[in-house]
């Protein structure tokens, strides 16, 4: 141990990355039941997971809120943003608020349970979409008339040097109908819908700083539309642009993929997934969507046979297969994100994507209704902050948590 304290000690007075420093505590650390032995500078909070899986860790520099982002980059989880105002409550109509969004931020490393203060957002990150790529995290903010200082934006967090760029809208980028995803080395901004007009879609690359369009897609006109890296390229969810209401075929979604480098599309076969959430993610080596239920169509509109919400494709082959059996679940519901093996369904329920095994997502102790910051962190489900009610009245929270999966424990 006294090596790894003077490694800390070298690191910190070169003025290195002060993950210099926790990599080598972190090497060293070990764990007994339920605590962790603390070694030089790492500042660990670590706690045993209870029944559930759920372990409150530490408490984070910043203060109460919601509608904060989180991301996990560069092994740690960024939290940014988000508002101490007073929120609206569920199902109610409220006046625009006049409260600025917060700008500050924290980073949280699970493996030592310490936190410190990263830079602050240049701009309001209210209706940000974000795609990450590295150890950089990328967001195209709409900008909104009803909240203070919003204004249309597209930045970059590096994680790696603590430090925000300022980067080129899109062209036309008062356009809010933009979606990113990363792809290899580049962002995409995606239409979500083509319900009111098709543009291109587009490609930004971040060493020149330029923006180009992508070859018109052989899907158009869709909506719910939802990009994925994978292994075979980049692939393209959407379902057929068809009057609405009076089908009386089933919604289902249609695949494409296309490779960036020869910019070719080519057509995949259509799903049996009925549109009910376009949550697609590139988990356990597939394309999964983990939506649990089923449609017919009803008794007026009947489609003579349920179609399900969810399923998986392997794009490289292009074969679909149904989601694994779940068995009925009452967990932590509304939470849609993945990790490399873990996908987490909106019923409250989570796959490892690998082995096809379902685990019941129970709500984390006290846990907050509405605004949590959420993200997967390398094993682990990171929620945090968020709004409890009591009737009409509000408590804003700051509490930080992580579940990990039966087989992670």
């Amino acid at each position: 141990m006294p090596a790894v304290v003077e490694e800390c000690h070298k690191a910190v007075d070169k003025e290195h990355d002060v993950d210099v420093c926790n990599r080598a505590i972190r090497a060293s650390l070990t764990f007994l039941v339920g605590t962790a032995v603390l070694v030089g500078c790492a500042d660990a909070d670590l706690q045993a997971p209870s029944a559930s899986g759920w372990t409150r860790v530490a408490d984070s520099p910043l203060s109460p809120r919601f509608g904060a982002l989180a991301f996990w980059v560069d092994d740690r989880i960024v939290i940014t943003g988000g508002s101490d105002g007073r929120p609206c409550p569920p199902n109610a109509d409220c006046a625009p608020s006049t409260t600025p969004p917060l700008r500050d931020g924290a980073a949280f490393d699970p493996a030592t349970g310490g936190w410190h203060d990263i830079a602050s957002a240049p701009v309001a990150l209210e209706g940000a979409s974000t795609a990450i790529l590295d150890d950089m995290v990328y967001l195209l903010i709409r900008g909104s008339d009803w909240v203070p200082g919003s204004a249309p934006a597209f930045v970059a967090y590096d994680a790696r040097r603590d430090r925000w760029l300022d980067l080129p809208l899109p062209p036309d980028g008062k356009d809010t109908g933009l979606i990113l995803a990363a792809a290899g080395d580049q962002v995409i901004a995606y239409q979500g819908s083509q319900e009111n007009g098709v543009a291109h879609d587009l490609v930004f690359d971040p060493l020149d700083e330029t923006w180009s369009e992508l070859p018109p897609d052989p899907l158009i006109r869709s909506f719910d539309r939802t990009m994925v890296w994978t292994d075979a390229g980049l692939v393209l969810f959407g379902i057929e642009d068809v009057p609405q209401p009076g089908s009386i075929e089933p919604a289902l979604y249609r695949a494409a993929v296309i490779d960036l480098e020869t910019l070719k599309w080519r057509r995949l076969p259509d799903s049996e997934v009925v549109g009910y959430e376009p949550a697609w993610f590139w988990s356990g080596g597939q394309v999964v969507n983990p939506t649990l239920g089923t449609s017919d169509g009803g008794e007026v509109n009947g489609w003579g046979r349920s179609y399900p919400h969810g399923g998986m494709l392997e794009p490289k082959r292009g074969m679909w297969s149904a989601l694994p059996d779940a068995p009925p679940s009452s967990g932590y519901p509304g939470v849609s994100l993945a990790g490399d093996d873990y996908v987490v369904s909106l019923m409250g329920a989570v796959l490892h994507a690998p082995s096809g095994t379902w685990f019941e997502l129970p709500p984390p102790p006290g846990s907050a209704g509405e605004g949590q910051a959420i993200t997967w962190a390398g094993d682990s489900l990171f929620v945090w902050g968020g709004v409890r009610w009591d009737g009409d009245e509000p408590s804003i929270v700051s509490d930080p948590w992580l579940w990990r999966p039966p087989g992670e424990r």
